[in-house]
């Protein structure tokens, strides 16, 4: 064996060349330097597709799918917001600007095993292009509210009320169950936000407690398990002649009234008063 440095003549068994002082590998030694280095460029070549792979929507697919271990799909950038003014065309870079995120793009994902839609975003400023979602808020959302709408349908079988999907800009009349996931399943710009129940009663205060008292206090008990279980805070509201809202307040587990000048009055207090 001939030293590779030097060319001095070596003898098996030794681990550095007497001339040169040259480290003499093994064969096993080398076998092992190679595996090693192999491994450090599978790892280099990982790292620096992490950072040269676009984020595009193969890659959205595939970051869900690590996440949830599930199959995503109808994946789309969105390029068009509706505002309470107009409809803002965006290039996707110029996209967060209008919504108030920065340089965020925004993806719309549809879940096959759930059926339904939902957002998933990605900041161009982000170097470890990290994927955030609102998957499991969208279906806590849907199973919160849907949960309070078969509660009131249950509750109110012999009350005629008209229940409304309500949120700051928008509000939807909802005439079925289906409906309503229909509308918690699609995402849409324009619906966006309606995360509240309304219910339109034609009653007053006094009337209305004369008869559903219990109802409304078993209600108000169901719709706090619903917010609990979940995890999804919303709220139900009573609207009734003159101006009278009935509101569930499950923090403090109770009733409240408000009057038609918004004045907030304890359901206590205004029985008191109708009873004496």
């Amino acid at each position: 064996m001939i030293c590779k440095k030097c060319g001095n003549s070596l003898k098996d068994g030794w681990k550095y060349c007497p001339n040169c002082s040259k480290k003499i590998y093994t064969k096993k030694e080398k076998i092992l330097n190679i595996v090693i280095i192999l491994i450090i460029a599978i790892f280099v070549v990982v790292l620096t597709l992490k950072y040269v792979i676009p984020v595009n929507e193969w890659y959205i697919e595939r970051e869900l799918e690590k996440k949830y271990n599930e199959n995503f799909t109808e994946i789309s950038l969105i390029n068009q917001v509706k505002n309470s003014d107009t409809n803002l065309t965006c290039d996707g870079n110029s996209f967060g600007t209008i919504k108030g995120q920065g340089s965020t793009k925004y993806y719309k994902v549809y879940s096959r095993k759930n059926k339904i839609e939902f957002i998933a975003t990605y900041d161009t400023s982000d170097k470890s292009k990290t994927i955030n979602d609102y998957y499991l808020n969208s279906l806590n959302k849907r199973n919160s509210l849907t949960e309070a709408y078969n509660a009131i349908y249950k509750y109110l079988d012999t009350i005629d009320y008209e229940i409304k999907l309500v949120g700051l800009n928008n509000e939807v009349t909802i005439n079925s169950r289906n409906h309503l996931e229909n509308i918690l399943s699609e995402y849409d710009e324009a619906n966006e936000g309606l995360d509240d129940i309304e219910i339109y009663i034609n009653k007053d205060l006094y009337d209305f407690y004369d008869s559903n008292y219990e109802t409304i206090i078993n209600l108000n008990t169901k719709i706090a398990n619903i917010k609990e279980t979940n995890g999804y805070i919303f709220s139900v509201k009573f609207l009734l002649n003159s101006n009278i809202t009935i509101e569930f307040d499950s923090t403090n587990n109770r009733i409240e009234v408000y009057d038609q000048f918004g004045n907030l009055t304890r359901w206590e207090d205004v029985l008191d008063k109708y009873l004496q």
